[in-house]
């Protein structure tokens, strides 16, 4: 605005410079005759057809000024209507980075309870109280009707026994799998990463693929002839280490939580003009 002004002044200054060498140079053009005969019209004529050349040219020169002084004015308003704008989309970013932080801090704790309950499941499994279930089934079965099973039947019953005695367990653990795709569920977090930029998206993506495939472990298909208890122990073993293992899904998160970390630091440095 001072700019603007300080260049009208000047125009009208010199406008009213200029009409005073137009009329002393037309004064002494008349007066000493120079070109006689070429000359039409007085002094005053004259003068008067200068200023209002110059003026006319001084209204041409504050519509221009205006003009630009409008366009400035236009274009200082888009710009801080546009940092205004992305102030408010790096704060939105921010609060969602840190959401996205938290819950998935809280989703490592969550893996790392779920591995510890496993673990206590798989220590749970007795060999001692699996052949006293067996000799349970034998005895109801076979030995109180004063039959003798042979092996066949024998190994029948220790497939049955198997299979209940590790499906009941897996069944547990199965359980606390879906709980926790539940909670993880209800994060949102694929939702809160696309407001945030396709890197970040795209990561939550792989990481929802892998804990889904962990969430969604069946049990192992078995046969009559197979040892329920070690085939259990190395299946719930398994999920445990893509849970909690040095390449577990527990350890990518972690990395992942890092990076998110550095982007949010990033973006609050810009904001809050962080040196």
């Amino acid at each position: 605005m001072k700019d603007f002004i300080m260049k009208v002044i000047l125009a009208i200054f010199l406008g009213i410079i200029s009409i005073f060498i137009l009329a002393i140079f037309t004064n002494t053009i008349m007066s000493l005759n120079i070109f006689p005969g070429f000359v039409q019209g007085d002094i005053g004529n004259w003068i008067g057809f200068y200023g209002t050349l110059i003026g006319g040219l001084l209204t041409l020169a504050g519509v221009f000024l205006t003009l630009q002084f409008n366009k400035k004015q236009i274009n200082e308003h888009e710009t801080i209507r546009k940092e205004a704008e992305a102030k408010n989309i790096n704060l939105n970013t921010i609060k969602i980075l840190w959401e996205i932080e938290l819950s998935l801090t809280t989703l490592v704790k969550e893996l790392g309870i779920l591995a510890e309950y496993i673990e206590e499941i798989i220590n749970t499994t007795d060999v001692h109280e699996y052949v006293l279930l067996v000799n349970g089934k034998l005895d109801y079965k076979f030995y109180r009707k004063g039959i003798k099973p042979n092996s066949e039947q024998i190994k029948n019953i220790l497939g049955e026994v198997g299979f209940d005695y590790t499906y009941e367990k897996f069944i547990q653990i199965q359980d606390q799998l879906l709980k926790t795709k539940d909670r993880f569920d209800n994060k949102n977090l694929q939702v809160k990463s696309a407001e945030v930029d396709w890197d970040i998206y795209e990561k939550i993506n792989s990481i929802t693929n892998d804990l889904y495939e962990i969430f969604d472990t069946q049990k192992c298909v078995t046969t009559i002839d197979s040892n329920y208890l070690s085939v259990f122990k190395s299946e719930s073993e398994l999920i445990i280490k893509k849970l909690n293992g040095m390449m577990g899904i527990g350890a990518k998160i972690s990395g992942f939580i890092y990076s998110v970390r550095e982007k949010r630091n990033k973006i609050e440095k810009q904001y809050f003009n962080i040196s």
